[in-house]
């Protein structure tokens, strides 16, 4: 069984590829970013229905983020 060095932190993946993972919120206001470019693009669809936008989390935050009743405030 190998041991990590004493003061040594086993980075995660995305760390390891330099991307940062961020904090809860900042994780979230990204989901939001791409959550409405990918909405906007399937908004330029016409002719086909959005297909629905399957999320997996915990917390009435991502609930709602789900449901697209974000509160504005």
């Amino acid at each position: 069984m190998r041991a990590d060095p004493p003061n040594h932190r086993v980075l995660g993946p995305g760390e390891a590829a330099g991307v940062p993972f961020g904090t809860g919120g900042q994780r979230l206001h990204k989901l939001d970013a791409i959550l409405a470019e990918l909405r906007a693009l399937l908004a330029t669809e016409t002719d086909t229905p959005s297909p629905p936008i399957m999320l997996s989390g915990a917390g009435e935050r991502m609930l709602l983020r789900g449901s697209s009743r974000l509160p504005t405030a």
